[in-house]
């Protein structure tokens, strides 16, 4: 792996595509809205734990929500 790259997501659209708010997935995964607006706009990098939560929810794989570019 070469440097140190930016962690991005696709979150919103995913949450966008399920008809879910910000609440519904903040309350799904234990977390806070605010905490799910942050991963949103790149703010927040998350926990292994959240990451896990979160792609569960959308049965997707790690990868297919969270990149390093």
């Amino acid at each position: 792996m070469e440097g140190k790259g930016m962690l991005v997501n696709n979150v919103r659209e995913l949450r966008i595509n399920n008809n879910m708010t910000q609440n519904n997935l903040a309350t799904i995964v234990v977390t806070t809205r605010k905490t799910i607006s942050n991963i949103k706009n790149g703010k927040h990098n998350t926990s292994c734990e959240l990451s896990i939560r979160i792609v569960h929810v959308f049965e997707k794989e790690v990868e297919d929500i969270f990149k390093i570019k």
